[in-house]
């Protein structure tokens, strides 16, 4: 008995601990049972958390700190981003009425278009002063014969209607931009050195400086918003296919949705230049078309091709008998005195601030392609 006194405290304690293990065993169910359970909750799980995608939720005051400080930054700095497109030169009616001053209100329709024909006469007169030849369709694509709308023109332009070519505003935009193109064609004169030939093999070559430039605005045609979001969708899908990307089989909310255009709060239109000019002058004109004072550009294309056949035809054909009838530079042909001009081709896209979409809830960009093209 006294034997039993002495240890009756670790009886008791591997009684409780025999009948806690019994109790666990008879409430544990067995393996099979335990992972077809967890097999069969495994999907609405994952179901959970692909349709929540959210964050885990703020477990502490110091991540509400650090989360307030974030949001506060990236306020201050869309503001910051807001204020600077803001400031980007564009085509407002404000800044239109400003450069053409003494353009007639859209009431007196009859005298804006009077006031119309003046400026096509003064850009032609330009042109010919620096004896750069217009489009042939110059006057039409600069509204000959289109009336202004006084109703239509004291609603906001859409830059997406053809209606808009009755807009007072629209019109205004075109001339400001062909005013522009103008400008930069005719203010680029240059003198190139050319070596006269001489038959006389005794006898040095001479040399003679000759004028060259644009001897031609071949066209120019003005896109809108929805026309230049599908150029540029275009090109970014011929981009791709060109570097050898293909977009990847698999499904969900990440795969590539391919050019959604611009999400920044800016809208950009766009215009295509043609003209015909020395080679050496089409990177000075290039450089002021975009970089003019009156709108914020992006030179997005560039390109050319020659303008004229690279060999004359054979000195018994009529028309190369007149060409070098003179013994002359002549600016439109390839001869011993220079090489004949080349036409351009370039894409000027304008960027203008868009306070309806800088004020409408954000806008989440679709994913990107991120598989790298294969290497060559």
């Amino acid at each position: 008995m006294d034997q039993l006194k002495k240890n009756l405290f670790w009886i008791i304690l591997g009684v409780v601990v025999l009948g806690a293990l019994g109790a666990w065993f008879s409430y544990m169910p067995d393996l099979d049972k335990a992972k077809s359970d967890a097999l069969a909750r495994a999907p609405d799980l994952h179901k959970a958390v692909d349709a929540s995608k959210r964050p885990d939720g703020l477990k502490t005051p110091a991540h509400k700190k650090a989360v307030d400080t974030l949001v506060s930054k990236l306020d201050s700095e869309k503001k910051e981003l807001i204020k600077t497109l803001e400031k980007w030169p564009d085509f407002s009616a404000k800044n239109l009425n400003s450069r053409y001053s003494d353009a007639p209100l859209a009431t007196r329709n009859i005298e804006f278009d009077n006031w119309m024909e003046a400026q096509r006469k003064r850009l032609n007169k330009r042109l010919a002063s620096a004896t750069v030849a217009p489009p042939a369709d110059f006057d039409t694509k600069l509204f000959f014969g289109v009336n202004i709308d006084p109703a239509l023109s004291n609603k906001p332009v859409d830059l997406n209607s053809k209606a808009s070519i009755r807009h007072r505003d629209f019109q205004l935009r075109i001339l400001s931009i062909v005013d522009d193109i103008v400008e930069a064609l005719v203010s680029q004169k240059d003198n190139l050195q050319v070596t006269k030939f001489e038959t006389d093999p005794a006898k040095p070559e001479t040399t003679e400086n000759i004028k060259i430039g644009p001897v031609a605005l071949a066209s120019f045609t003005f896109h809108g918003p929805d026309e230049t979001t599908k150029a540029d969708s275009k090109g970014y899908d011929n981009a791709l296919a060109r570097s050898g990307w293909k977009p990847p089989s698999v499904t969900g909310p990440n795969v590539p949705a391919g050019y959604q255009g611009q999400h920044l709060p800016y809208y950009v239109t766009s215009v295509d230049v043609e003209f015909v000019s020395h080679i050496s002058a089409v990177p000075p004109i290039l450089r002021k078309l975009e970089n003019g004072e009156k709108y914020f550009a992006v030179l997005t294309k560039a390109d050319c091709e020659r303008a004229a056949a690279p060999y004359p035809g054979a000195l018994t054909e009529p028309k190369t008998q007149q060409d070098f009838a003179k013994a002359a530079p002549n600016p439109s042909i390839n001869t011993h005195f220079n090489e004949a001009p080349v036409k351009a081709f370039a894409t000027l896209e304008f960027y203008e601030f868009d306070k309806t979409k800088a004020e409408a809830p954000p806008v989440t960009a679709p994913a990107r392609p991120r598989t790298p093209p294969p290497a060559h």
